[in-house]
């Protein structure tokens, strides 16, 4: 039997995830948002828009990794020997 250590009703856990989603794609469109209207004011290239794509990519993909690191296990392989087992303690 698996258990989950999250007591949190699954709506509050899809509330949780979708929070997650949100930020991560705000992180790359508003960076590049921000470029698009600085080239209007400055009268540039798509240079600062170009700028800001990378930038979010960059921010994106950190937040990404930074949310794989600190998901917790699924389960526990129940499977797995004892290590109480004395059999394979050399003495």
């Amino acid at each position: 039997m698996v258990t989950s250590s999250d007591t949190r009703s699954p709506a509050a856990q899809g509330f949780h995830l979708a929070s997650h989603v949100t930020t991560i794609s705000l992180m790359m469109v508003l960076p590049a948002g921000g470029g698009y209207y600085a080239d209007k004011y400055f009268g540039t290239l798509p240079l600062f828009m170009v700028l800001g794509l990378i930038l979010g990519l960059i921010a994106g993909v950190w937040q990404l990794i930074r949310l794989a690191q600190n998901e917790p296990p699924k389960h526990e392989d129940s499977t797995s020997p004892s290590t109480t087992d004395e059999s394979s303690h050399p003495n």
